[in-house]
């Protein structure tokens, strides 16, 4: 049944009506042809219902002309009928294999990259790597060795233990274990002695531990020693110690700044104009682009995607170049602004090299004047700092085996 079923199909078939008074005479004639009807359906008794193949189709004409019977066709089946509708819409079914090929194509490409596992190796970093691997979106996934780029991440990132990498159709996946690092034992006991960070005049010391060699109101020059952690005491065996102190000192900091009297500067007028660019996988290709016809223009950049899947985007953009008309303007400012501005200027410079915990003590301007068309000014800042800083004290093992044992 399956079998002829099939073979109806491919043969054709129709459903046909007849009307008139010799139906009975009809069948009869057709089955003496070996013209075989099926699904026969009397309607009345002056038309009826059949379904008969192409060519017995055909070949009933006759007989319904002879018996001056009407026969019309109600349905078409079967796959002549398909064929000739997909060869009158052309333009539809090369649509339909267009479609076809281009969706095996582009899966053909890697599109999507997922990395998962990581937490102090930053997505950027392996995405770097496998960049370098030559893994991006748009990439033929044909060609990529899973095996490789995962040797070539653990070597390039030490701080990998494991990395497993997987291409599930046009997605790659990469998943990373980080390796777990012992943590770093801090030795606060290591003997030092503490040195000036910069010039200065020592406003204030407090020793915890060490031999101060500077006193209150002494003037210091930057990797001075002011508190030594060798300490020698008469008959005692000398010692060395790793150096604590708080140290306030009076330092000073000077700069300099100019500014034009003269400014210019671009204001926007309400002019723009845009070009249309289409990226695909980086390369751009033109779709609206026109010469700027601006002297003085700024320029943006905006990129939206043409097709994304979840948060992932597929490398097609439209790429829109905006640009907006400039006017060059220019202005003077009073010499006496200009010079308030340059004192403004300088005391910034000034601020941005304070350490967070400085003091401003005073402030003064040195110079300030107009000259050329250009004010310049020159300010000096006194604050109050701690200038300490630790260095080292190179000693003998021996030493440090005695050191140990006192703190213990």
């Amino acid at each position: 049944m399956l079998r002829n079923n099939v073979w109806n199909y491919l043969k054709g078939y129709v459903n046909i009506r007849i009307d008139g008074l010799s139906i009975e005479k009809f069948i009869n004639m057709a089955v003496t042809r070996k013209i075989w009807l099926k699904d026969v359906k009397r309607l009345s008794n002056t038309s009826m219902l059949a379904t008969v193949s192409i060519r017995g189709f055909f070949a009933l004409r006759p007989v319904a002309r002879k018996l001056k019977l009407k026969i019309s066709i109600v349905d078409k089946n079967g796959y002549p009928f398909l064929l000739s509708k997909i060869k009158r819409r052309k333009v539809f079914v090369f649509g339909i294999i267009f479609c076809f090929l281009f969706v095996m194509y582009i899966s053909s490409f890697i599109w999507v990259i997922d990395i998962h596992g990581n937490e102090k190796v930053s997505t950027k970093t392996i995405e770097e790597v496998l960049a370098r691997c030559g893994v991006k979106p748009g990439v033929f996934k044909y060609g990529i060795k899973p095996s490789e780029i995962e040797r070539k991440l653990l070597i390039d990132i030490d701080d990998l233990a494991w990395a497993g990498v997987m291409i599930q159709g046009t997605r790659i996946s990469v998943s990373v274990v980080e390796k777990k690092k012992p943590p770093k034992v801090k030795t606060d006991n290591a003997p030092s002695n503490i040195v000036a960070s910069k010039d200065a005049i020592i406003d204030r010391i407090i020793t915890f531990q060490g031999d101060p060699v500077v006193k209150d109101g002494d003037t210091v020059k930057a990797g001075q020693i002011l508190v030594t952690g060798i300490i020698q005491r008469e008959g005692v065996p000398t010692r060395f110690v790793h150096s604590s102190a708080i140290i306030d000192a009076r330092t000073w900091y000077e700069e300099e700044a100019m500014i034009p009297i003269k400014d210019s500067k671009f204001v926007d007028t309400d002019k723009k104009m845009a070009n249309l660019w289409l990226d695909v996988n980086e390369k751009v290709f033109p779709i609206y682009v026109r010469e700027v016809p601006y002297k003085y223009y700024s320029k943006s950049i905006s990129r939206t995607p043409i097709l994304w899947y979840g948060d992932k985007k597929f490398p097609l953009w439209i790429v829109k170049e905006t640009y907006k008309e400039k006017r060059l303007v220019e202005k003077s400012m009073p010499p006496e602004v200009a010079r308030k501005k340059a004192e403004e200027m300088a005391y910034e410079k000034v601020y941005k090299k304070l350490p967070h915990n400085a003091i401003i003590i005073s402030k003064k301007v040195i110079a300030s004047s107009v000259y050329n068309g250009v004010a310049r000014a020159k300010v000096l800042v006194e604050v109050k700092e701690d200038i300490a800083r630790q260095e080292k004290i190179e000693v003998k093992e021996e030493y440090v085996e005695r050191i140990n044992d006192s703190n213990r």
